[in-house]
């Protein structure tokens, strides 16, 4: 578990490291049921929630708790009446109310990429993860992490992806993510022939903005290209890609294009 003070890492110094969740999925995703099991989908009021949990609603375990939950897309936040409140998200009950065990399985991997730092370094890593001393090295180094809460991110990372059966990067595992009738594809990379690939995420020098390319290969015409934010996108956001690209496809293709493969 994170720094009781808060889910940063702070030091005596009161240098903080960047946001990142203060508990592992596993540990966020029974707070989770916590909440379910008393309250259902209902509103539940932050005392009512730090109860549920045994917990003071001020104390700091509490607050790097709750903070995990939202990052990791479990719970939304809710104005009960003008008090502070949290609902189980659609993300969650996905968790612990699966249609199937492959849609569970999909939304556990959807919850431990929530957190952008953890989708952008499970991105970074095409050649497997690095050992406990090379990433606190580095997130000391390039992402200007404290000591300690180098320690606690690698810990909690480690522990998410591997709850989450998140293997290798920039993909899903095979087989992993996909629902009854969707054998077509899987989270990520459509399933292709060769397959799409995902590009190591690269920082733009002028804005700052990290972002990845997908490569679609459509075959004889040579690969498309799209660059996307590292993290991942709200569904939102996503389905306003489709149509802008559906809203251009007379500018994009011919009849010629279109009948080829």
């Amino acid at each position: 578990m994170a720094d009781e003070k808060d889910d940063q890492g702070t030091e005596p110094t009161g240098k903080r490291s960047p946001s990142y969740p203060g508990l592992d999925l596993e540990e966020a995703i029974n707070k989770a049921r916590a909440i379910w099991d008393k309250d259902g989908k209902v509103a539940a009021p932050m005392d009512s929630v730090a109860k549920h949990w045994g917990l003071s609603e001020k104390a700091s375990p509490f607050l790097v708790a709750i903070s995990a939950l939202r990052k990791y897309g479990l719970v939304d936040n809710v104005n009960d009446k003008g008090q502070k409140a949290v609902r189980l998200s659609k993300l969650a009950m996905r968790i612990i109310l699966p249609e199937n065990e492959a849609d569970g399985q999909k939304a556990i991997q959807e919850a431990a990429l929530k957190p952008e730092i953890f989708s952008e370094f499970w991105a970074l890593h095409n050649d497997g993860v690095p050992s406990d001393n090379t990433l606190i090295s580095q997130l000391i180094n390039q992402r200007n992490f404290t000591k300690g809460g180098a320690a606690t991110f690698v810990k909690t990372y480690k522990e998410t992806i591997a709850f989450a059966n998140l293997k290798g990067s920039g993909t899903l595992p095979e087989g992993q993510g996909r629902s009854e009738g969707e054998e077509g594809q899987q989270q990520g990379v459509l399933k292709m022939t060769p397959p799409a690939t995902l590009t190591q995420p690269v920082k733009n020098p002028s804005t700052g903005q990290i972002s990845k390319t997908i490569v679609i290969p459509p075959g004889s015409l040579g690969d498309a290209l799209l660059q996307l934010p590292a993290q991942n996108l709200p569904k939102s956001k996503f389905e306003y890609i489709k149509r802008f690209l559906e809203m251009i496809e007379e500018q994009l293709t011919s009849e010629e294009a279109k009948g080829q493969s």
